[in-house]
């Protein structure tokens, strides 16, 4: 009872020290000039700096003036170490830039994009900014690169486990009538480790080169990945092994340690891809540590799936003879489950030490959701195992059956939390500087309002225009009164026009009563954009984002067509909605100064200055639904022929003069 006592408190501690498997990405660490920055001069070259190496052949760098037209190309000049990147550019005349980069991680070949964007003799000071990750800021994940993945480490940890669980378990209780259900198990579990692994290379592939599947195996992009990345290195390398094992285990013959060696060399080979093999300090020794994880997990994990399985295997055998031969295999698996422990409990602490420094902001981010999961899902885990193994065997119950189950399903799913981990990007450490030298805001702005959860967020961007602009968020709760305790607000902005351009995130800084602040030109593109607020409150544990479309116009002035018959009669119909429905806030000529502006608690929008930057669409949206807490909805009186008549009568009435 003492031993059991010892095992149930190294589990526990496992809950919280079981790491989490997390493949790499190169995110930039540091530019010079910085991201956002306006210069005086124009720079003979950016230096970008990545969190890890980035592969050549696959990475690439696009520079783009103020008004969308792509620029020749610059120079590249990548540093063996694959971390440091030099652009030597042309000379670049006044105004607005954005670099638009994407960059492939030689470590595992994942992709992370975004821009780099920076102004020449425009006055004033920018904030710094950051890149974002693939999928998008939200970091949103394809479902089935998520089950695909899963299904990877659930079959590769059942592969690993089922020759353990036959070797240590099995032939060592003299077993071995046994063996050959469990050999049947890993046979599929191979065949289906191999079909994932060739679907995620294709979905690789597909994600790194954006193209469709039928271009990448006709354009010999899959043949680039496979051959001049490090990742198809490494992927090739796994899957030779995974044909070795699987000729080796068609012998049809008693397990061997050679089964045994080859299926922790496919687990070494996904160390290679890990985190781990991206550190600064002993990278080897991280290596070590993560694939030691993976044996102990592939025992513990795999092992448990293939015990749970074995219980079909046993439905011929007498009540009695079941029992006892039950209890025999989890007495030993269990003995050996604790020594898997002790090995998780050494690796778990120092891969915690290496990624996880700062868990307590992680716990905030998308990535730090999964892994709190995991880990919850991990303590559920060791509850059920420890009433096993203090009170379910060797007792003549059927309830330890179900219990097993209940623990095969369970490590599962922890399985598919560490593979959506593999996919998600650790929380960004780092943070933008503080504005010095700001100069004071033009006095021409648009004002963005949009609730955000109990709050309202209004954002002020001054001038509106393509470069270097001033952003003031002032965060109130429903009442209308400021909201100081924002721990963090960052301001990021996608460029709708183009998905192809990777977004730009800036955080705010605390201006009192309620406002946030921050100054930069990371709107450097004219068209449609999308600025996503994101208030982050401690003791909150979801962050809360609103998004508030802008439209962004650009320099050359195109005459407008001539306004047809059927035109003006929409435009005179909106008229006549716009003086009943509207007016008596928004005013005459849309300015927001309407006799009943004065008693709302936010101010009405100037139209002459807002509706340039919203799309028809998105203003049927707001009319319909209307814009709490001041703006009700028309939805329920107007049509939506007669709100785009309102809206045709906003544009002339709006349009420039």
């Amino acid at each position: 009872m003492q031993m059991r006592i010892v095992g149930l408190s190294i589990l526990l501690a496992l809950a919280w020290l079981f790491p989490a498997i997390a493949w790499a990405h190169a995110f930039v660490t540091n530019t010079d000039p910085p991201q956002g920055a306006v210069l005086d001069a124009a720079p003979s070259a950016l230096k970008i700096t990545y969190s890890e190496a980035i592969e050549p052949k696959f990475s690439t760098f696009t520079l783009y003036d103020g008004q969308g037209n792509k620029l020749p190309d610059p120079t590249i000049e990548i540093q063996p170490d694959g971390v440091n990147v030099t652009l030597h550019l042309n000379l670049l005349d006044k105004g607005t830039y954005t670099l638009a980069w994407k960059a492939i991680s030689r470590v595992d070949g994942h992709l992370t994009k975004g821009v780099y964007p920076f102004s020449i003799g425009v006055p004033g000071v920018a904030g710094s900014a950051t890149s974002s990750d693939s999928p998008g800021s939200g970091q949103s994940i394809n479902p089935v690169e998520a089950v695909v993945r899963w299904l990877e480490f659930l079959m590769i940890m059942v592969i690993v486990g089922g020759l353990f669980f036959s070797l240590l378990v099995l032939r060592s209780l003299k077993l071995t009538a046994l063996e050959p259900h469990v050999q049947r198990l890993y046979r599929v579990a191979l065949v289906l480790f191999i079909i994932g692994s060739l679907i995620d290379l294709l979905i690789q592939a597909t994600t790194l080169s954006e193209a469709s599947l039928l271009q990448i195996l006709t354009q010999g992009t899959l043949i680039q990945l496979l051959l001049q990345t490090r990742y198809g290195v490494i992927w090739l390398m796994r899957m030779g092994f995974a044909l070795l094992l699987g000729a080796w285990i068609l012998r049809k013959k008693p397990q061997t340690a050679i089964d045994v060696i080859l299926g922790s060399l496919i687990l070494l080979s996904l160390s290679l891809s890990s985190h781990s093999a991206a550190v600064t300090g002993d990278v080897y020794l991280a290596i070590f540590s993560d694939w030691g994880h993976l044996m102990a997990a592939s025992f513990w994990v795999g092992g448990l799936l293939q015990f749970a399985m074995l219980l079909f295997a046993l439905r011929s055998m007498e009540k009695e003879e079941k029992t006892k031969t039950l209890a025999s295999i989890s007495h030993r698996f269990y003995q050996l489950a604790f020594i898997s422990g002790l090995l998780l409990l050494l690796a778990g602490f120092h891969l915690t030490l290496i990624h996880i420094p700062n868990l307590g902001t992680e716990l905030t981010t998308p990535y730090g959701e999964v892994y709190l999961i995991k880990h919850l899902l991990l303590l559920a885990l060791v509850l059920v195992a420890a009433a096993n193994l203090l009170f379910g065997w060797p007792r003549k119950s059927k309830t330890p059956l179900y219990i097993l189950r209940l623990e095969a399903l369970i490590a599962a799913a922890i399985v598919f939390c560490g593979g959506l981990l593999t996919l998600l990007p650790p929380a960004a450490t780092g943070a933008s500087t503080p504005i010095e030298q700001a100069q004071a805001a033009p006095p021409n702005s648009v004002l963005l309002v949009h609730p955000a959860d109990k709050y309202i967020v209004a954002l002020s961007v001054s001038p509106a225009t393509v470069g270097l602009n001033a952003y003031d968020v002032l965060v109130t709760d429903a009442d209308g009164k400021p909201v100081d305790n924002v721990q963090r607000l960052t301001l990021t902005f996608r460029y709708s026009d183009n998905t192809d351009i990777g977004d730009v995130s800036a955080i705010t800084q605390p201006a009192g009563f309620g406002h946030y602040k921050t100054q930069g030109a990371f709107m450097t593109f004219p068209g449609q954009w999308e600025i996503a607020a994101t208030l982050r409150f401690s003791g909150l544990a979801d962050d809360i984002t609103t998004a508030l479309p802008i439209r962004l116009q650009g320099d050359s002035k195109v005459a407008a067509p001539p306004i047809t018959p059927e035109q003006q009669a929409d435009i005179d119909a909106g008229k006549i909605i716009y003086t009943n429905s509207c007016m008596g806030c928004h005013g005459v000529t849309g300015l927001g100064e309407g006799p009943a502006a004065a008693s709302l608690s936010v101010p009405p929008a100037n139209l002459q200055l807002h509706m340039q930057h919203h799309t028809d669409e998105s203003l049927l949206d707001i009319i319909r639904m209307g814009k709490q807490p001041v703006m009700p909805p028309f939805g329920n009186v107007l049509s939506d022929a007669e709100i785009a008549q309102l809206i045709r009568y906003l544009r002339d009435l709006t349009k420039p003069q």
